[in-house]
């Protein structure tokens, strides 16, 4: 019985070394900027937004299912292309197809156009829990809106069609300015300590805050490196 035991202590100990040895989810390997000869510190992590998460493939199969789907055709052949849509009516559709997805994922909200200026159409979903379509640092709610203009290009066709932004609950604000402030702070780390530092990947949109964010902080710069979708921004320290 004391060899059994001796032996169940041997395989936990074991398996708490194996799990200790595994590196964090936060860990990266320093890179050295093109900008900088200082290596760069680890991946810094932006702020957490959304609790809840929802695949962005999960959005597509949900999109392809619903009657006319199929998000890879860029046009439906039933549609007459002889009437061009105005912008308003464009946005119709668009707050018709989300206002489908969100009744498919058993949620709570309702689409509307907000506005519509030039070649913009800006929709927004409102309503209760909606951090299923959002996803973590938006990559849900940016699929969303991809699966929103492919719809929109399979009715309107070769007509003029209006460039889509689609917002859930306030989200890209918010956003914004959290990801402005982060990346400030991360700025004026690497102004004091003088070590470049390098944000986890993002999309452009949010790349193009970053960039935005820290043009006025002295003795810091920003560019960007990698590939899609692996590409992110690195302060370093200025010339």
């Amino acid at each position: 019985a004391s060899q059994t035991a001796d032996a169940g202590q041997g395989t936990r100990r074991r398996r708490r070394r194996g799990a200790s040895s595994r590196p964090s989810s936060s860990e990266d390997v320093g890179r050295k900027s093109p900008s900088s000869g200082n290596a760069s510190a680890p991946v810094t992590e932006a702020p957490g937004d959304s609790p809840a998460a929802s695949s962005p493939k999960r959005i597509r199969r949900l999109a392809d299912s619903r009657p006319g789907g199929n998000t890879d055709n860029t046009k439906n052949k039933d549609q007459d292309m002889s009437e061009e849509l105005s912008l308003e009516e464009q946005g119709g559709l668009v707050v018709e197809f989300l206002d489908g997805v969100v009744e498919s994922f058993g949620l709570t909200g309702k689409a509307s156009i907000t506005a519509v200026d030039e070649d913009w159409i800006d929709v927004s979903i409102e309503g209760d829990d909606l951090g299923l379509l959002i996803g973590p640092g938006g990559r849900t709610l940016s699929a969303l809106a991809e699966v929103a203009k492919t719809a929109l290009q399979r009715h309107v066709g070769d007509g003029r069609r209006g460039r889509v932004r689609v917002d859930v609950a306030g989200y890209r604000e918010f956003r914004r300015e959290a990801l402005g402030q982060f990346a400030r702070e991360q700025a004026a780390a690497v102004a004091g300590d003088g070590k470049s530092r390098a944000l986890e990947p993002m999309g452009s949109a949010d790349r193009k805050i970053v960039h935005d964010a820290i043009i006025d902080v002295e003795g810091v710069s920003s560019t960007s490196e990698g590939d899609e979708p692996r590409r992110r921004v690195v302060l370093v320290p200025a010339d």
